[in-house]
């Protein structure tokens, strides 16, 4: 199992939306999303700054997917799920957030239920 240094952060970009991901390498990751060479959420949202991140070790990925996914759904909560795009939740188009919302709304908050 890979377990290394792994860091959870979180991009305020334009349009009053987020993003969450997680990598090794925090500097070139957060270059990538600012030269358009990102996610499909970055490229599609200019990102504004890097507002968050904490550093995590002896993580294994699958354990850093679970946290991302976690500060994903407190994200959406907090700012709506048409707003905030990261982990499993990182395709683009609203109709597929929605669909895995859906799926897994057992596991989510009230908040998030209500919203979609």
């Amino acid at each position: 199992m890979d377990r290394t240094e792994r860091i959870l952060y979180v991009l305020q970009l334009e349009n009053n939306t987020y993003y969450i991901g997680q990598t090794k390498c925090l500097k070139k990751r957060v270059e990538k999303h600012f030269k358009s060479k990102g996610s499909a959420w970055t490229r599609m949202n200019k990102p504004i700054k890097l507002i968050e991140y904490r550093t995590f070790v002896n993580m294994s990925y699958q354990e850093m997917e679970l946290l991302e996914n976690i500060l994903t759904i407190k994200y959406m909560k907090k700012y709506s799920w048409k707003n905030v795009r990261g982990g499993f939740f990182s395709e683009c188009d609203s109709s597929s957030i929605r669909k895995k919302l859906i799926k897994h709304s057992k596991d989510l908050p009230k908040e998030i239920i209500d919203s979609i």
